[in-house]
């Protein structure tokens, strides 16, 4: 269970086990007392139950303020958690006693098994990933922009000669428009946001997520997914790759430091 977001519960022991999946792609909270214990996927559905105090976490606060998110095992509200990314928590209902252990934590390296094997190379699993994620009855809309994210993708879906759409986000405000100098030779479907359409979408947001995040790329996907609803279902995006494959010009600069702080240390 632990490449999975999942709950077990034994009648024999009275053990509950909550884990979360390697990276925390999907959230995981709960809140205990020692009357209570309450956990599910959404915070929302936890307030709902009015069996918890809605008091604010001006650690957390802090924390969104200075990263724009807050990690786990934080969240806004005081008395709920997060289950962190690679990590276990049981629950003793017998002795009310809890018990925290990471299978998995990034820091200490790859993890290899059955799922993961490391004689592939990256490039053999983006393309082994691509061919089972692209089996279906029609074609997938991929999310276009000027990122190594999604021109990656865009060049594996073309390699594996897989038949797909492209759609884009145009902004009304020219300053914050990818494509005033369009370097993409095929038709790109394109999808203009304005001042208008992203204040209505802010004001959505604020009842659909439950971590407040300060990306602002929020907007824009969203927007994406809300043109394309009743079109497709399948679409295909490249949310983090410009992190994962060091796409920004502020890595550039992070990389330059630190041969400058390198070249210091050695004088």
């Amino acid at each position: 269970y632990n490449l999975l977001n999942a709950n077990f519960f034994s009648i024999v022991t009275k053990l509950i086990i909550l884990s979360r999946d390697y990276v925390g792609q999907k959230p995981l909270y709960y809140f205990i007392d020692k009357k209570k214990f309450i956990y599910s996927s959404s915070l929302v559905s936890i307030l709902k139950t009015k069996l918890v105090k809605k008091e604010i976490n001006n650690s957390a606060v802090h924390d969104f303020f200075t990263f724009a998110t807050i990690n786990a095992p934080k969240t806004l509200f005081k008395d709920i958690l997060q289950v962190r990314p690679g990590e276990n928590i049981t629950f003793n209902l017998k002795k009310n006693q809890i018990y925290k252990k990471f299978y998995w934590q990034i820091e200490k390296g790859p993890n290899y098994n059955k799922f993961f094997k490391h004689e592939l190379s990256i490039k053999e699993i983006f393309f082994n990933n691509f061919r089972n994620f692209t089996i279906a009855d029609s074609k997938p809309y991929l999310f276009l922009s000027r990122g190594i994210d999604s021109n990656l993708i865009r060049e594996i879906l073309s390699n594996l000669k897989i038949k797909f759409k492209k759609i884009s986000v145009v902004s009304e405000n020219k300053n914050f428009d990818e494509f005033k100098k369009d370097h993409f030779k095929e038709k790109t479907n394109k999808v203009v946001l304005t001042n208008n359409n992203s204040k209505k979408i802010l004001k959505d947001l604020k009842n659909l997520l439950d971590n407040i995040n300060g990306d602002p790329g929020l907007i824009p996907s969203y927007f994406l997914y809300y043109n394309l609803r009743k079109k497709t279902k399948f679409t295909i995006g490249g949310e983090g790759a410009d992190e994962l494959f060091f796409g920004y010009p502020s890595f550039k600069a992070f990389k330059m430091f630190k041969g400058f702080e390198t070249c210091v240390a050695s004088e």
